[in-house]
């Protein structure tokens, strides 16, 4: 059972769905990962070189998403089952991966843990997780309250 959660704070009415999916955005769903990005580049910071935005429009069988380090490419992966609020959560993992490639060599670390400790246990992946967990719900908060888009 999804529930629906709502408060009211300054006379703003902030209403929460958990069961909201792509199919319900009132946006195009390019527009949403970029509000997404926006509200990354503004809250968790941004490096002097940007990067580039690739949106594939199918369900991946592993991934929400991939941060591609050579061409600075964070892929995205959008279907219309997919909850709003995981999609959220995806772009922000992959945006903290960008900002995580913040020096030369980064890829190659990267690699070594994947390796070495699998992918579960790579110490940007739990950093990835860890931050878009933290951050998702605000997020989600902020863009979906800001642009009404659902």
């Amino acid at each position: 059972i999804f529930s629906i959660f709502c408060f009211s704070l300054w006379g703003i009415q902030l209403v929460f769905t958990a069961d909201k999916t792509v199919k319900d955005l009132k946006i195009p769903k390019k527009q949403f990962v970029i509000y997404v990005l926006e509200w990354c580049s503004t809250n968790l910071g941004k490096l002097k070189f940007d990067y580039n935005l690739e949106i594939k429009y199918h369900k991946d069988k592993v991934y929400g998403g991939i941060y591609i380090p050579y061409s600075r490419t964070i892929r995205i992966f959008v279907h219309n089952e997919l909850p709003i609020i995981d999609l959220t959560e995806n772009i922000i993992h992959e945006y903290v991966h960008y900002l995580q490639n913040n020096k030369k060599g980064t890829d190659v670390e990267y690699n070594k843990h994947l390796h070495e400790l699998g992918y579960w246990n790579n110490p940007f992946e739990i950093e990835a997780r860890k931050l878009s967990a933290k951050y998702k719900d605000q997020c989600y908060r902020y863009v979906t309250n800001s642009y009404r888009i659902i």
